[in-house]
């Protein structure tokens, strides 16, 4: 069945784009340049998310891609996706690098970098409030039910 783009969510209409870019990119650029994606997971469904950063690892460990590719998210769907493909063996984790930027108490920013394990385990704690919300919030609940 066919759909046009005003049939479908909004989330979908802004991810089309995005893949045909980027799949667009993979063929034109292959020179080392660097191709920056901000905030894929906008308006998509989570398990979409964790797809979509399966789909970016593929493109770029294509033999014929050179370029660098840095990807601004705020989804732990999105991360997940990654650790996962760095577990499979998709993609190494030395060629993983995630930074974290918080805001500190003075009111700087302050960036820490993020590296993973071979199997896709962080190497040390990550930043409190990121990956823990969600699961403090089926705790809690539970609690109440």
């Amino acid at each position: 069945q066919r759909f046009g783009l005003d049939e479908v969510g909004y989330g979908i209409s802004q991810l089309i784009p995005l893949i045909i870019r980027k799949n667009y990119l993979s063929m034109l650029y292959k020179n080392g340049s660097t191709t920056i994606i901000r905030e894929p997971e906008a308006n998509i469904h989570p398990s979409l998310q964790a797809k979509l950063a399966s789909n970016i690892i593929a493109t770029i460990m294509n033999e014929n891609y050179t370029s660098n590719v840095i990807v601004e998210t705020h989804s732990e769907h999105f991360i997940r996706g990654v650790q996962i493909a760095v577990a499979k063996g998709d993609i190494k984790s030395s060629d993983v690098n995630i930074l974290y930027v918080n805001q500190s108490r003075n009111g700087n920013s302050t960036v820490k970098k993020l590296e993973l394990e071979e199997k896709g385990k962080f190497k040390s704690d990550y930043p409190k409030g990121f990956f823990e919300t969600g699961f403090k919030e089926v705790v809690e609940l539970n609690k109440l039910q």
